[in-house]
């Protein structure tokens, strides 16, 4: 996805991409930490308040579970709309397209975590039942 997005970003006369390399370890040490920490953060919630969601089938619980962490992240409505904005704002033509690909990376991998979830997370057995 990330060089069919740079080549199209650089056709349009954008900034070409910037190679990841050049930040310092430490930078990139914390990139990892902290995603971590909301995975973790998120797997914690999920164990914690699956008993809520009242979804029979696993599907739904994953639509569910997925809807949960487009608006827990803002990759649903917020996201696109400011990049959509801001590549058109720049004169970028093909911003609708641009968002569009850009995003679908983003909705398969909250797909993914949500599928993990849902699948791979034990079942918190309520207290006094």
């Amino acid at each position: 996805m990330r060089p069919f997005l740079n080549k199209l970003i650089t056709a349009q006369g954008g900034i070409p991409s910037t190679n990841p390399s050049l930040y310092p370890p430490i930078i990139i040490f914390s990139a990892y930490a902290t995603a971590f920490l909301l995975i973790g953060f998120l797997v914690f919630l999920y164990y914690h308040t699956q008993h809520l969601i009242k979804a029979e089938s696993r599907l739904t619980k994953i639509l569910l579970v997925t809807c949960i962490l487009f608006g827990f992240k803002g990759d649903l409505i917020r996201q696109p709309i400011m990049n959509f904005i801001g590549m058109r704002v720049s004169g970028f033509n093909n911003a609708f397209l641009y968002v569009i690909v850009d995003n679908i990376e983003k909705w398969i991998a909250n797909l993914f975590l949500a599928t993990c979830l849902v699948y791979l997370c034990p079942y918190k057995n309520k207290i006094g039942s």
